[in-house]
């Protein structure tokens, strides 16, 4: 008996050493990956910048690459990064791999605010401050606005129920889905442009501004995800199992929920809405080294930072010189990703 149970600690040691090594390849083969899409992205846009253009001294290239070409890298990397944290945890969160962030209707909030601000702009004096950080700032304020609002709706007898914080994120879904169509309805032509524009997520004219206010809110939810990764793995079993561990479920919650707040909130705030980046990365990842958190959620910022870079080059170059909006392109590489998804699951249930 002690030998049996000797071996099956020798044979979980040497797969848990296996999962380490898979890890580890993998972050080191993703980082290279990201390396060389990022030396893409600095090359590419409304003109070519060859090799050794990059490493020039002449006044214009620099002034490209430092004003133009690194803030809109950088963001793209924080925001593929934050939108894939975000997936992970929100599907972690309702032990759902179809589990989206904008399912607590964070998107559909920053949307509704940002639309709101694009209506008002024409009637009101336009200070230096709201030309520059106006629609952002209104995204942000709209996500975390309605995920309180969401959460409040989920709350009964001092505890948030998940499945009420669910049916609560489709009815805001659909009110803010609501409001957002009268608001269109009410516009003019140059408004509907920009309404229009903006909804199909851009990466366009991003400055060292806005990246340095996308990256405090980043480190921010990072911080407040520190300890989440021990409380996921314990909801794979159910609350039931993770109480039993000692877990204090409702500040978990709190925690995550503001955290994918601020992630979406701040992402949708800079860029647009986004889809598909949350959904798709996890399920990825997941397939890549299993379902341990610690190793999933570093792993899948990492995956949606260079799945952005990608999406974005992809965007300057398919159409150059016109640029397809970056919404778009994650919606094309994503949806038939999704689809497959879908298919795979209805095959494994054999239906």
């Amino acid at each position: 008996m002690n030998q049996v149970s000797h071996q099956s600690i020798i044979n979980a040691q040497k797969l848990f050493q296996v999962q380490r090594n898979k890890y580890r390849l993998w972050i080191i083969a993703l980082l290279l990956l990201l390396a060389m899409s990022a030396f893409l992205s600095i090359q590419f846009g409304a003109f070519h910048i060859s090799w050794i253009q990059v490493f020039d001294t002449n006044s214009l290239m620099q002034k490209v690459i430092v004003e133009l070409r690194l803030p809109r890298l950088l963001a793209t990397m924080v925001i593929g990064a934050a939108l894939a944290l975000s997936g992970v945890t929100m599907q972690g969160l309702f032990r759902n791999p179809l589990a989206d962030p904008a399912l607590l209707g964070m998107t559909s909030g920053a949307s509704l605010f940002a639309i709101l601000f694009l209506l008002l702009a024409s009637s009101i004096t336009q200070t230096v401050f709201l030309v520059t950080w106006g629609l952002g700032l209104s995204a942000f304020a709209g996500s975390l606005v309605v995920t309180f609002l969401t959460y409040l709706l989920s709350v009964t007898k001092g505890q948030s129920n998940l499945g009420l914080l669910v049916l609560a994120g489709v009815a805001i879904n659909a009110l803010c889905g609501a409001l957002i169509g009268v608001m269109i309805y009410l516009s003019d032509d140059s408004i509907l442009r920009s309404i229009t524009f903006w909804s199909m997520g851009s990466l366009a004219n991003i400055d060292w501004g806005q990246v340095m206010f996308l990256v405090p809110c980043v480190i921010m939810s990072v911080f407040l995800l520190s300890n989440t990764a021990k409380y996921l793995n314990a909801m794979i079993a159910g609350e039931s199992f993770a109480r039993m561990l000692g877990v204090n479920i409702q500040k978990q919650k709190f925690k995550s929920i503001i955290a994918i707040a601020l992630l979406v909130g701040s992402s949708t705030a800079v860029a647009g809405p986004i889809a598909f980046v949350g959904l798709v990365v996890p399920h990825i990842v997941r397939f890549l080294i299993g379902v341990e958190h610690k190793h999933l959620m570093l792993l899948a910022s990492i995956f949606g930072a260079l799945l952005l870079t990608v999406a974005d080059v992809l965007s300057r170059t398919v159409l150059a010189p016109a640029e397809l909006p970056i919404g778009l392109m994650t919606a094309l590489i994503g949806a038939p990703y999704f689809i497959y998804l879908l298919f795979s699951q209805k095959v494994q249930r054999g239906s």
